[in-house]
């Protein structure tokens, strides 16, 4: 997981001819608004160079989110996150601060962690039992005296930059970017009046598509799919063609959708004070770039963290939250008893049109084809990655 040493490139990937290639391609896609735009070339999904290109321009310097602050509640909480070959550990120190620690010995580079659970404020290395403080600091090395020159004080795991926005937390080896709130700030306004920081977890599941991530992206911001894909579920929510309100940066992109009066949820609840006229059954629909997927409701929010494991894999993690006015009223677990095989479900749909999409996209019959209004998103996205992988 070592990143690039400063004052080196490491965009020479973005330079091999095959990347260049899908990239004045991917150009085409952004030369135009969505009325006149067509997808991104099949080699995007493809293209294990491409794949390689992103990791290292991508998801080695921009914000990667890896979860809620209610996944690390209590002191000794952590929650492992691998992002291709990068693999870090989030968990919440004694003292309450929430830290993301490199997850790898500094003795042999055994891994540390994995998955979730507590620590109890010590991590153990499994391999020499070399054992870390809840801030990094390297607090014991058996047999290590006679090493020359070896000081147990100077030794730490590396502390990656962590910050929270929205109740999420975000993580970069990029220590020259901008902070989340300073990149956000556009959007702050909309998205702030939810205070969905507040909202409570109630349901995890982990998924795992054999599908390239950028598919699972376009898939989740657009609702052109719904009526079809979606057609008993949440497609029945939403009117086709509610999408409104898009915007876009370099960070995000954003959309809005109405929910009808009568829809089973999407809705405030009758306890929420705050929300007022349509907001009241407003969803947001965001992006933060390049790994936060997000519906937003009155209600609740469910949310994809979109971390790539190979060209064609994809690692999610999905949660689902509640307002805490519907959190009072209905508990945690009956939420989660509920909506657990809803979820399931809709999760299972879009698994099996994204991995379709993968195998199709493989051959050499693919193209790309026109663009409807509702998929405007696949633009942004376009516009994003030219923008990070273009060679400067």
């Amino acid at each position: 997981m070592t990143p690039p040493m400063e004052g080196t490139s490491s965009a020479r990937g973005t330079r091999e001819p095959e990347v260049m290639t899908l990239l004045e391609r991917l150009g085409e896609t952004t030369d135009t608004d969505v009325t006149g735009a067509f997808g991104m070339p099949p080699g995007v999904y493809t293209s294990r160079r491409f794949h390689e290109a992103e990791q290292a321009e991508i998801f080695q310097k921009d914000w990667i989110c890896v979860g809620r602050i209610d996944d690390v509640p209590a002191p000794g909480d952590y929650l492992v996150s691998d992002v291709g070959p990068v693999s870090v550990v989030t968990l919440r120190g004694r003292d309450g601060n929430i830290r993301t620690l490199a997850n790898t010995c500094l003795h042999r580079m055994a891994r540390l962690l994995d998955g979730r659970g507590n620590c109890g404020g010590r991590i153990v290395c499994p391999y020499h039992a070399w054992t870390y403080r809840d801030d990094g600091r390297l607090a014991g090395a058996l047999e290590m005296e006679k090493s020359a020159g070896f000081d147990l004080a100077s030794e730490r795991l590396r502390e990656l930059r962590t910050e929270i926005w929205g109740g999420f937390i975000f993580t970069t080896m990029n220590a020259a970017l901008a902070p989340v709130k300073e990149r956000l700030q556009p959007i702050e306004s909309t998205v702030a009046r939810f205070r969905m920081d507040g909202y409570g977890k109630v349901l995890d599941l982990d998924l795992a598509p054999e599908a390239n991530w950028k598919l699972i992206h376009e898939n989740f911001m657009e609702t052109y799919h719904l009526f079809q894909v979606h057609r008993t579920s949440l497609g029945k929510q939403e009117p086709l063609g509610a999408a409104t309100g898009f915007e876009a940066s370099d960070a995000y992109s954003i959309q809005r959708t109405i929910k009808y009066d009568d829809s089973p949820r999407g809705l405030a609840h009758p306890a929420n004070t705050v929300l007022e006229g349509e907001w009241r059954r407003t969803t947001v629909v965001l992006c933060i770039f390049p790994s936060l997927l997000l519906i937003l409701c009155p209600d609740h929010l469910w949310y994809f963290l979109t971390h790539p494991a190979s060209v064609d894999r994809t690692r999610i993690r999905f949660g689902l939250s509640y307002a805490p006015e519907v959190l009072a009223e209905r508990g945690r677990d009956a939420l989660a008893g509920a909506w657990r095989p809803y979820y399931e479900n809709l999760n299972a749909e879009d698994k099996a049109i994204v991995e379709s999409v993968q195998r199709a996209a493989a051959s050499p019959l693919a193209q790309a084809g026109r663009l409807s209004h509702l998929e405007r998103y696949t633009v942004d996205l376009a516009r994003y990655l030219l923008a990070r992988l273009n060679p400067r």
